[in-house]
């Protein structure tokens, strides 16, 4: 392998055949250095294989703050586009604080990679409430993502006032915020509320903002955005301003009451268009919750039954079926009317086998595989 960049640098190059090596220091939230911090690495060239994103740390933070380790690059992620591997998240976790990150692709090659953690005095916290302003207990409060802010923008309070003057979710994230990739010890906690409705997740440090997915079997399903920040006002923007109905990006400070509307049970089966016969394994989703990647779903059983929960009240509620990737059906939708109601709404549906169609592309002057999907 190529010789060691001098500590504290990354190296830039990536050579054929050569590991990707990365180093850099940690610090605290004062720029002290910061001794046996975890370091992942989450993302890139793990991607581009096919594998689960690293679970255990690559190393850990010397006495100095230091770290230093290489990614190695098999063959096969030759065939990958050179962004999807530096589409990579470098996290160092320490105890007693908030986590520090560094997304590569944003991360300016040849220069350190310097990881500032966070102070942790200000846990995820808030309240679930119903229309009437009452606390439900038992709502399922599951991370779905971390996002950091680019200081050299300003932070939280010039995202907020872009935000409110541009009314554009995704796109005024983006430019405020960075987006992680992180261990799956992060990604799979969850909690409850109490029997007043409320919540706590900690270690996720100041002014970031920690999206949750909750859920319960007699509330809709969101994506909430929490803000680890005191006294922010409440504001939400469509994700994208020309597609309203891909969901709405909802954000509140910690410490806040969410309100979360009533949902009714949809429950039918899924049969063939043509036999009648139950299909079991058949995706039934709703709408996004607030996230065009997440949605309210469940899965047919061995004889074609469903039963959907979380889906907001309301006319024309769309509810799709999609067939799982090895049985030839077609997808189907119905638009319901989801009024309220204590029992369940009966909804059955019907799909249309149909044929497999297999070939290949090819580029017309060479005949060679056009190597697209």
């Amino acid at each position: 392998t190529e010789a060691a960049a001098p500590r504290g640098q990354q190296q830039g190059q990536e050579k054929e055949n050569q590991p990707i090596e990365y180093q850099g220091q940690v610090l605290d939230p004062d720029g002290k250095p910061v001794s046996g911090a975890k370091i992942y690495h989450i993302g890139g060239v793990q991607l581009a294989e096919g594998s689960a994103p690293g679970s255990e740390p690559q190393t850990t933070s010397d006495q100095e703050g230091y770290f230093e380790y290489s990614i190695s690059q098999p063959p096969r992620a030759k065939q990958f586009d050179e962004r999807l591997r530096k589409f990579a998240t470098v996290i160092a976790v320490a105890d007693g604080f908030g986590m520090a990150a560094a997304n590569i692709q944003e991360h300016e090659p040849g220069q350190p990679l310097q990881l500032r953690l966070a102070p942790d005095d200000l846990p995820v916290t808030g309240r679930i409430v119903d229309l009437q302003g009452q606390g439900i207990a038992n709502v399922r409060i599951k991370f779905n993502g971390l996002k950091l802010p680019k200081v050299e923008n300003g932070g939280v309070p010039a995202w907020r006032k872009a935000l409110v003057a541009r009314r554009d979710g995704l796109k005024t994230e983006r430019e405020y915020f960075s987006l992680l990739f992180l261990p799956p010890q992060m990604t799979q906690r969850e909690t409850r509320t109490d029997q007043t409705g409320r919540f706590q997740l900690s270690g996720f440090g100041q002014d970031r903002i920690v999206s949750v997915i909750i859920d319960g079997p007699t509330i809709e399903t969101q994506e909430i955005n929490i803000i680890t920040r005191l006294g922010v006002a409440e504001v939400s923007a469509p994700w994208y301003p020309n597609a309203p109905n891909l969901g709405t990006l909802h954000y509140h400070a910690t410490a806040s009451d969410i309100v979360a509307g009533p949902t009714r049970a949809v429950v039918g089966v899924v049969r063939d268009q043509k036999t009648g016969k139950p299909l079991s394994g058949f995706k039934v989703a709703g709408a996004p919750v607030g996230n065009p990647m997440h949605s309210v779903d469940t899965v047919t059983g061995a004889e074609g039954g469903f039963r959907l929960t979380g889906l907001p009240l309301g006319k024309q509620q769309p509810v799709t079926v999609s067939p799982p990737a090895d049985q030839p059906y077609l997808e189907v939708q119905q638009r319901i009317n989801l009024h309220p109601g204590d029992d369940p709404l009966a909804v059955d549906f019907k799909s249309t086998r149909g044929v497999w169609v297999e070939g290949k592309v090819v580029h017309q002057q060479t005949g060679e595989p056009a190597g697209v999907t």
